[in-house]
């Protein structure tokens, strides 16, 4: 099915001929053997005698062309035929609309807690890991460390990776809600255990919420407190380049998303209040340049995460050099302030495109790229370790050293 034209019934389009349900007229009083089977409309062979099924619900006669039950009306092609279809709230003509089928992950809208790509299906548990990790989770950790464990033991791959890439409705998943209210709370060491869990069960670490922000975003601005989950994101895949994190998936959400609040969101001052849908900026350093500016100084607490940037950022050092120069100079404005800051800062990274790389960051650079190679970005945790590589090359394969 593909998606058609909109319109009500006094539409150019009411004059094109609707799809006639085979079987002979039917009536008010009759319903399908089978609601959950019927995906389009059923329309008698009168014209003034309608009968519909909309959104798994039986509307009878009551539900005409001139309906005043039904909010939103969409008329879709279907075959070589427009067909209307009626819905009660905006939610449901999203979630029957094809392009929902064909995304890759599950999702809501702040208006509906069901998960609209199986908004039918019961004891589906789309959101079971935000379920886990609501309330208090710095507070109930070992219950929540429980409370995973089980769901892992009593689940397959496949549902476990399904249900670690929802998303709510801030588009976040239970990776990036979980870990950023323990790092908010201070807890780094459990933020990390988290993660690990959540990358095994198949999270995308390269995910960016409404904001345009991963996960890897917020770890660089609790700096070297962060480094070691700012170094197992680096691991498992996350690229610094949070430009290169717009796939077809997130871009396809989205565009669903945006139309969603347009057709939605009439008060204006609720708009500008609610979460942005905003594009990614260019890197992580970006956001660890914002950190740095509110410390407004260079310390000890911030240098090992410099360093780690500088590495992963230099295996590609043309676009290293332009991207640090142009994000520093966006920020001249403030450069009687955080001038030395800046010098600070370049000096540090300067060597990555100044000087030749050596033929150890080469082999390193290779090594990485090769075990990320075919997993779509993401990679176990423990993928490194699994090649049994000497205790010194490992630690410098993974950023350790």
């Amino acid at each position: 099915m593909t998606e058609g034209a909109e319109g009500r019934s006094d539409d150019p389009l009411a004059s094109l001929q609707l799809d006639v349900a085979s079987g002979g007229p039917s009536s008010e009083s009759q319903q399908p053997e089978s609601q959950a089977e019927v995906s389009t409309l059923c329309i008698s062979s009168a014209d003034n005698d309608i009968d519909k099924i909309i959104a798994g619900e039986w509307h009878g006669g009551e539900c005409k062309s001139c309906c005043s039950r039904c909010a939103f009306r969409e008329w879709r092609l279907v075959g070589d035929k427009l067909q209307l279809f009626c819905f009660k709230d905006y939610d449901a003509l999203i979630a029957t609309r094809p392009a929902i089928a064909n995304i890759q992950f599950c999702f809501r809208f702040k208006s509906s807690p069901k998960c609209l790509k199986h908004p039918n299906v019961p004891n589906a548990n789309c959101f079971i890991f935000f379920d886990i990790v609501s309330g208090d989770i710095h507070k109930n950790w070992m219950q929540v460390v429980r409370r995973l464990k089980e769901a892992s033991a009593n689940a397959t791959v496949a549902q476990l990776r399904r249900w670690s890439q929802a998303v709510d409705e801030n588009g976040n998943t239970a990776l990036i809600l979980g870990a950023k209210r323990l790092m908010n709370c201070g807890l780094f060491k459990r933020a990390y255990q988290f993660a690990v869990m959540m990358l095994k069960f198949g999270s995308d670490v390269n995910w960016l919420n409404n904001g345009g922000r991963s996960l890897i975003t917020y770890t660089v601005h609790y700096m070297d407190q962060a480094i070691d989950i700012t170094r197992l994101l680096l691991n498992c895949g996350a690229t610094v380049w949070l430009e290169d994190c717009n796939s077809e998936a997130r871009l396809h959400y989205v565009k669903l998303l945006k139309e969603y609040r347009t057709k939605t969101e009439t008060d204006l001052q609720r708009c500008l209040t609610d979460a942005p849908i905003e594009s990614p900026l260019d890197s992580i350093f970006t956001w660890f340049l914002r950190s740095v500016m509110i410390r407004r100084r260079m310390d000890d607490s911030c240098l090992r995460t410099l360093s780690l940037l500088s590495q992963s950022m230099g295996e590609d050092p043309t676009r290293m050099h332009s991207h640090v120069m142009r994000t520093m100079f966006s920020h001249a404005q403030c450069y009687n302030i955080f001038g030395p800051v800046f010098f600070q800062i370049k000096k540090a990274l300067s060597p990555q495109w100044v000087q030749p790389h050596s033929l150890q960051q080469l082999c390193r650079k290779s090594i990485r790229r090769s075990l990320f190679r075919g997993r779509h970005g993401n990679a176990h945790p423990d993928t490194v370790a699994e090649l049994n590589l000497p205790k010194p090359l490992e630690s410098y394969v993974s950023y350790h050293d």
